[in-house]
């Protein structure tokens, strides 16, 4: 049996805090050092509103979303998921409408492929779950809800999430990595 993979851009293929960090001309390891482990609340380690902190995203319109650098794993993790089972990107856009079509052409770009269509876009990922479906997410948010809603889930560790001990490349066969893999419940694993 085939398991649907949805794949998160933001902080899991794509480097989205990097990319806010350099928008607010400090280094992605200075913004680490201010944000507590475990906190999703960047604009906090910003030192700045969340209204401010669109505001400055925003205004680099469609270019911030679409240039987003790849995170170090995001290749592995991609053709790994795709061995396992038909992969589908499933990200949340911003409110503005420049998130669209930037996250459209970050995606043509990965895949190589300007025809690509497997995606959807949307806030309400818990809308995908079932028996055959696994989220890879970097939020615990979307990754709690996915799983309430029938799903599979797997947390990419972060420092904005609950697995942010077990830092580096979720692709590794470390220990840490093994870990992760086991947070959530997994098609191999049962459900309590």
């Amino acid at each position: 049996m085939s398991h649907t993979i949805f794949l998160d851009l933001d902080g899991v293929l794509s480097g989205w805090i990097e990319s806010a960090a350099e928008a607010f001309g400090i280094s992605y390891d200075d913004l680490l050092a201010k944000w507590p482990p475990g906190s999703s609340d960047i604009e906090s380690a910003l030192g700045i509103t969340k209204a401010e902190m669109w505001r400055v995203i925003d205004a680099q319109g469609e270019d911030f979303w679409a240039n987003l650098p790849e995170t170090p794993w995001a290749r592995r993790l991609y053709d790994g998921a795709r061995k396992v089972g038909p992969v589908v990107f499933l990200t949340s856009p911003s409110n503005h409408p420049a998130s669209l079509a930037g996250k459209l052409r970050w995606i043509h770009r990965f895949t190589g492929n300007p025809r690509f269509r497997d995606y959807l876009i949307g806030p309400r990922k818990e809308l995908c779950a079932g028996p055959d479906a696994i989220l890879v997410d970097d939020h615990d948010g979307n990754l709690d809800k996915f799983v309430a809603a029938g799903g599979h889930a797997i947390c990419v560790p972060r420092r904005w999430n609950r697995m942010h001990a077990y830092p580096g490349d979720p692709c590794s066969t470390s220990a840490s990595a093994r870990r992760w893999r086991s947070y959530w419940p997994t098609p191999t694993t049962s459900r309590t």
